[in-house]
């Protein structure tokens, strides 16, 4: 699935800029305060049936040096990320993205972070697949 073209939209929402703040896949150590998209274990599924239409699952990590502001930018990405209508993306048409749980947190890590979070099931339209 396309999640660089999701970072790209949480960028235009104000959640971060697209290799800074906000990754797709690996975040860099050094990363202070930022977002981390990453598809699930699985993959996104294949139907048969509905060539071109997907239903998958990713997850999304926020990392913060404070655990307020860590809370707050995971909010933030989970109102952004939350449709029901849907958007248009370049190369990607997201039809239905919604969070399936509220942020959980993680005690700190190891470098000293509080980390965030959430799960979305997202609906689209892969046109560059």
């Amino acid at each position: 699935m396309n999640l660089e073209a999701i970072a790209g939209w949480l960028q235009t929402k104000n959640c971060g800029t697209v290799g800074e703040s906000l990754f797709v896949t690996e975040m860099p150590e050094d990363c202070r305060e930022g977002t981390l998209l990453i598809g699930n274990y699985r993959g996104t599924p294949i139907d048969h049936y509905m060539p071109g239409y997907y239903v998958a699952v990713f997850r999304t990590i926020i990392r913060g040096e404070d655990y307020e502001s860590a809370k707050a930018l995971a909010n933030r990405v989970k109102s952004a990320l939350n449709s029901h209508a849907g958007y248009e993306l370049p190369g990607l048409s997201v039809k239905q993205c919604l969070v399936m749980n509220l942020p959980r947190v993680y005690r700190k890590s190891v470098g000293g972070f509080w980390e965030f979070e959430f799960d979305s099931e997202i609906v689209f339209i892969d046109e560059i697949a």
